[in-house]
This record gives structure tokens, C-alpha cells and sequence, in this order.
């Protein structure tokens, strides 16, 4: 089940930690940046986090051997390498890149297929790669986080006050639980997400947490309210996608009003809802728009013969008159 811990965000206002402001911090990279409230509460649990992570070995690198360069992908390259030692990494996991001889590139994992490896480097490296170390790091993004928290300290961030409000507004929602599924734990956080302004559900892995963000996207859909799903990985967004379309009837599906922005990686996207995928839209307005363009020109034509009868009319109507 979901956790207990399931309810709004009360950050409460903390006093100022010791450190610097962000704009002195660009001339003194080492020095602490100051942060109050939520923003050195956030950081604060990040680090936490971060701790954790590596207290418990989350992060290695592993050798890489006979990188190849497959090609140019959407404003990186792809290269692909044979692994020293078996790997398991989800698709779209960061790490550190370390080649000899230069600092470490930030990569993504695009796929781990047996003992090979995919990944998407940033920049061209040649057609081969002889040898690498992939530094995987799943607290890389948390230590991004933080760096664009420190960044942006001073800048106004009206999206993220309103969010993230101490004075959290709202009440848990009524909910018709019958058409979802949920248990009471879910059906707590499926209430309190149409009700309050930001909800935090925490759970760990087999709780449930997809199938009550299917639950919340639909509910939000059904209330006439637009719904983004993002995540780090593509993987999780279409589970929660897979999750929200077992909720759905053929109608809003046709229409397209739920799409899957991108490539999914989950295979059954592409086999057995292809109606969730922008292509599968973009195919079929293209398709309605070169019908309607063919079905123009035969109006036209049409127009054009009357045209040229009428002109044959007025012809022969002007040559009577001469003769008159």
C-alpha cells in the first residue's frame, strides 16, 4: 500500500543557513549559498537523499571496450560499447562518461542489451572508442537539482511559490472510488490531489503509486483539466500512462485527447494502443488533410467547367446580339 505519509506539502518557513547569496557564489564556487523556508528545506532533504544513496553503493562504473559510433540522435550521438562486466541499468539513467585524457561527459543510457551498452553522448567522438569507464550515478540528477536550486535562489518563481506554498489551500476532494479500483491508502491520495494545490505520495516500489497517478490524470481528465505526466525516465512515464489508460473509453482515446509525447519503450504502446501516440494522430490528420486537399481540386475542377461553359454561353449570346 501507499504510505501513510501521503498528504499536501507544509513546508514551514526555516531561518536563513549560514552561507552566501547566489550572486556571490558565481565568484566563489566552494562557498555555501544561503537558502531559507522550502528552498533550504528541499536542499537539505536532497542531501539526505544523496547520502543515503551512497551509503548503500548506488553508484560504480563499470569498463567500457570497442565503442562504436552508431549516429546523431536528436542533438546527441549514440555510441555503443561492449561491457567488461553485466550491467543493470534502467533505460535513460545518467552517468559520467571518463575518457582518458579529458573531463567526464555527462551521458544518458539508452539501452542494455546482454553485454552491450547504448548510450547518448553529447558530442561527436570519433567512430570508435577503444576504451571508457561509465560512472553511473543515480543521485546525479538529485546534485543537479540542488546546483539549480543554489542558481536560481534570488530569481522570482511564481510557478514553484504557488506550488509549494506554506499556506497550503484546499481540502481533500470527494471521489466516486467504484470506477478506479483503489484501496484506501490510494483512494486518500486520489482525494487530496483534486483537492489540494501540490500532494506529495511517497511509496515504495509495488505500492501502487502508477496506478494511482493513472487514477488522479484520469479524474482530472474526466473534470475537463489538462494533465502533464513527465518523469526522468520514459519507462515511468508510460507505465502511468498504461496505468491511466486502462480507466479510459474508446472516445477520449480517438480523439485524441490523452497523447504520448515522443518514443515510448514500453513495446505495448506501439502494438496495442496506438491511439495514445502523437505519430498515429499526426499520420491521421495528415491522411484527413491530403483528402480533403484532393477532394478540393475535384471542386475546382468542377468550378473550372462551369466557368468554361458560362464563357461559352456568354460567347455565343454576344455573337446573337451582333447579328441582331
Amino acid at each position: 500500500m501507499v504510505e501513510d505519509r501521503m498528504c499536501p506539502f507544509r513546508l514551514l518557513p526555516e531561518p536563513r543557513e549560514k552561507g552566501i547569496s547566489p550572486a556571490v557564489a558565481e565568484s566563489c564556487p566552494n562557498a555555501e549559498v544561503a537558502l531559507t523556508g522550502r528552498l533550504a528545506e528541499f536542499r537539505s532533504a536532497l542531501r539526505q537523499e544523496i547520502e543515503a544513496a551512497r551509503r548503500h553503493a548506488e553508484s560504480f562504473a563499470v569498463g567500457l571496450v570497442h565503442g562504436r559510433r552508431i549516429g546523431p540522435v536528436a542533438g546527441s550521438v549514440h555510441y555503443v560499447f561492449e561491457l567488461e562486466n553485466a550491467l543493470n541499468l534502467p533505460g535513460d539513467a545518467p552517468g559520467d562518461l571518463i575518457l582518458p585524457d579529458r573531463e567526464p561527459l555527462e551521458v544518458s543510457v539508452v539501452a542494455v542489451d546482454g553485454m552491450a551498452i547504448t548510450l547518448s553522448v553529447p558530442e561527436d567522438l570519433g567512430l570508435t572508442v577503444p576504451c571508457a569507464r561509465l560512472h553511473s550515478d543515480l543521485t546525479l540528477l538529485m546534485r543537479k537539482l540542488i546546483e539549480r536550486i543554489e542558481t536560481k535562489a534570488d530569481l522570482p518563481n511564481v510557478v514553484g511559490d504557488r506550488l509549494l506554498d506554506a499556506d497550503v489551500h484546499g481540502s481533500p476532494a470527494w471521489v466516486d472510488e467504484k470506477p478506479y479500483g483503489l484501496n484506501p491508502e490510494q483512494n486518500r491520495a486520489l482525494a487530496a490531489s483534486l483537492g489540494f494545490r501540490a500532494t506529495f505520495i511517497q511509496g515504495p516500489p509495488g505500492t501502487g503509486k502508477s496506478k494511482t497517478i493513472g487514477a488522479i490524470a484520469t479524474a482530472l481528465l474526466r473534470s475537463d483539466r489538462s494533465v502533464l505526466i513527465v518523469s526522468h525516465t520514459n519507462a515511468a512515464v508510460d507505465k502511468a500512462l498504461l496505468e491511466m489508460n486502462a480507466y479510459l473509453d474508446d472516445e477520449p482515446r480517438r480523439q485524441g485527447l490523452v497523447i504520448r509525447v515522443g518514443d515510448p519503450r514500453d513495446i505495448r504502446l506501439k502494438e496495442r494502443h496506438p491511439d495514445l501516440l502523437l505519430s498515429t494522430h499526426a499520420e491521421r490528420r495528415s491522411q484527413a488533410l491530403a483528402d480533403r486537399r484532393t477532394g478540393l481540386h475535384h471542386v475546382q475542377e468542377q468550378c473550372m467547367e462551369k466557368v468554361k461553359a458560362l464563357c461559352k454561353k456568354i460567347e455565343l449570346h454576344e455573337w446573337v446580339c451582333l447579328a441582331v
